[in-house]
């Protein structure tokens, strides 16, 4: 349960947090979607994305035709807006693995009383444990490489869709701009409406450029949120070979005498206990095969 409120909060402090600046509506407000913040939460945060897009377009410039991006353009923002992924995804990781080590703590204390057993126990499993921790941290450092280097990849069809969406709404945008009012009637004048969407080739790439990431981050955000939660959390920590599920009846049965003999020594009073009580039963059984009238060989 902890855990599970644990990945939760994780996913909402990315929805609230992971976007370096605030993408924006076609009516150039602040899109509040993949923050979830009301929009006086930014702590001053002025800067407008259009800004440092064309800022990018403009220096990345190279052979291609006016009005056409360089591909390098939306990978770089995207490693932009996505600065902040590393540092959350790295509290949350270490956050349970807090709650992890808390945990076997309090259940080692209320199964095992004995406390140097206790102690010979969790001290054969840290290593293990430390193990399955490890290989958490190596699993998020290669989702985190993957997501925000190299080319930008999805076969969601969330993606498609939300760039169409943003694309519909720029040109109800354009059409509300010149006083249409959605339902009203209009004497249609041609050229008047093709004017909706003619841009400069500059300002047609950098509104692409913004919907085209706002789409790819919508669809990354929600990925990168569920590998995290599935490929580090639950098979490297909650999995079988998790530090939750080290010690086992299988892990025990492995064990060999000289494992168990360190693990849960006896004691002196408790060996000399067992000597004498192994006297006393051949002693009995001498007994008994006198009375029975068997020879003690």
């Amino acid at each position: 349960m902890h855990v599970r409120m644990a990945n939760d909060k994780f996913a909402k402090d990315m929805h609230q947090k992971a976007c370096t600046t605030p993408f924006r509506n076609t009516d150039e407000s602040l899109d509040d979607y993949l923050e979830h913040r009301d929009k006086d939460d930014w702590n001053g945060e002025t800067t407008n994305i259009y800004n440092t897009i064309k800022d990018l377009h403009v220096t990345s410039r190279g052979t291609e035709l006016p009005g056409h991006v360089n591909p390098t353009v939306l990978e770089t923002l995207f490693a932009q807006q996505t600065t902040k992924w590393p540092a959350l995804a790295n509290k949350h990781l270490g956050h349970v693995i807090k709650k992890i080590w808390a945990f076997n703590d309090v259940l080692w204390e209320n199964v095992c009383l004995d406390e140097a057993v206790r102690k010979r126990i969790q001290a054969r499993l840290d290593p293990e444990m430390e193990e399955s921790m490890d290989a958490a941290k190596t699993e998020l450092q290669k989702i985190l490489h993957d997501e925000r280097t190299g080319p930008l990849i999805t076969d969601n069809h969330y993606y498609a869709d939300n760039l169409a969406k943003a694309r519909a709404e720029r040109v109800v945008t354009g059409l509300k701009n010149m006083g249409f009012e959605d339902g009203e009637q209009y004497t249609m004048n041609f050229r008047e409406m093709t004017s909706v969407a003619h841009l400069s080739n500059e300002a047609s790439a950098i509104h692409d450029i913004h919907d085209t990431l706002k789409a790819y981050c919508t669809v990354a955000l929600k990925r990168f949120i569920d590998n995290v939660s599935l490929q580090v959390i639950e098979r490297n920590l909650l999995g079988p070979a998790g530090p939750v599920n080290v010690f086992t009846s299988d892990y025990v049965g492995k064990l060999d005498a000289s494992d168990l003999a360190h693990i849960a020594p006896e004691d002196f009073q408790t060996s000399n206990m067992r000597s004498e009580l192994a006297f006393v039963i051949s002693q009995l059984e001498k007994a008994r095969k006198i009375c029975s009238g068997k020879s003690l060989g």
